[in-house]
């Protein structure tokens, strides 16, 4: 699918100069950007396909469909937006060099927290002025063609076509459509390929996994359609790793460790050592923990009203103040009227 991409919308689709809108005649079908002819390539001709192209080596294919999946709160959106920025800037990705050019960020969970993470992210790498990342502060429904097209007509009006569009979350742009359906996961692709045909952009799609953690949520038709599907996997200590499930055309890349780490009121995400133990991930009632602290400090909280905050108590939340404690998480609680604090690791955590 790639290398079609590639060769029908990233070298003809992108060489129109006034729009990306849908032609008229496409309203017989409302996903399709323009009628076409089929075309049949000889084995030659074949052989002949240029090779494929990213816009980070290894990973982010270009003009490719990309799921990135991860438990909630587990860092997604601090690591799409580290990629991203760094594509849109043209600034290196952990050592990789990336292709540069806008991008356009579908913002379906809100914006409440993006705009700490990008001033965090621009601190870190000492930008300043406009990266050329666009924002659209609202969802969309990937699979009603009216929206889709509403989509299109915003990207077109850019300046310039962008590299990568990203998808924030699945669960918020799907309209009413259902996740474990088949088929209202194929519309939902049909709704990317029409962007990506588009535009010749990178579609990265965020989404949750399920119960376990180790898979995407919903149907599996996803993982069939997607080009390369990533997992991120998130830890107490702000660690995480990314792994790769899924490479359509190519190897799959080397898993990756990154640290989040404070900057300001908001996370950046640094690398890791070599060979750092990710360790156990934050299950969502301590998560929901750290951020009930997260919520009080500097002052902190003690020991009763921390578990009246986060809605935790007895020997369950027991265990969970002393993990935090164990693993560097929390400090303070060490006596009557001590209270518990979040430590800068935790902080992380808690973002």
């Amino acid at each position: 699918m790639v290398f079609f991409s590639n060769l029908f919308s990233r070298r003809q689709l992108r060489a129109v100069p006034a729009s990306f809108q849908p032609s008229p005649a496409a309203s017989s079908d409302p996903y399709l950007v323009s009628p076409r002819p089929l075309v049949l390539l000889a084995d030659d001709e074949l052989e002949s396909l240029p090779q494929l192209e990213y816009i980070v080596p290894g990973m982010i294919p270009a003009g490719g469909f990309v799921v990135l999946v991860g438990a909630p709160g587990c860092g997604k959106t601090f690591l799409v937006l580290d990629i991203v920025m760094s594509v849109a800037t043209g600034l290196p990705w952990h050592g990789r060099a990336v292709v540069q050019g806008p991008v356009v960020y579908v913002a379906g969970e809100g914006v409440r927290g993006l705009t700490s993470r990008i001033r965090a992210w621009k601190e870190e790498q000492a930008f300043a002025g406009r990266a050329g990342l666009f924002v659209l502060p609202q969802p969309t429904a990937l699979t009603q063609p009216d929206e889709v097209a509403r989509l299109i007509a915003a990207i077109g009006a850019l300046p310039a076509p962008p590299v990568a569009v990203v998808i924030d979350t699945l669960a918020r742009n799907m309209g009413e459509g259902d996740e474990n359906s088949a088929r209202d996961v194929a519309r939902l692709t049909a709704g990317v390929d029409r962007i990506r045909h588009a535009t010749g952009a990178t579609v990265i799609l965020v989404h949750h996994t399920g119960l376990k953690g180790e898979r995407e949520r919903g149907s599996s038709a996803l993982r069939g359609n997607a080009d390369t599907t990533m997992l991120l996997r998130g830890s107490r200590t702000g660690l995480v790793r990314l792994d790769c499930l899924k490479q359509k055309e190519d190897e799959p890349f080397a898993s990756l460790a990154l640290q989040l780490t404070k900057r300001g009121d908001s996370c950046v995400l640094l690398p890791a050592p070599p060979n750092t133990p990710v360790g156990p991930a934050v299950s969502p009632t301590e998560l929901r923990a750290l951020r009930a602290l997260a919520a009080a400090m500097p002052n902190g909280l003690s020991y009763s009203a921390w578990g009246t905050a986060c809605g935790a108590k007895g020997g369950a939340f027991d265990r969970i103040t002393k993990a935090f404690v164990r693993d560097g998480l929390v400090a303070g609680g060490g006596g009557k009227g001590v209270p518990y604090v979040l430590t800068p690791l935790g902080v992380s955590a808690a973002a």
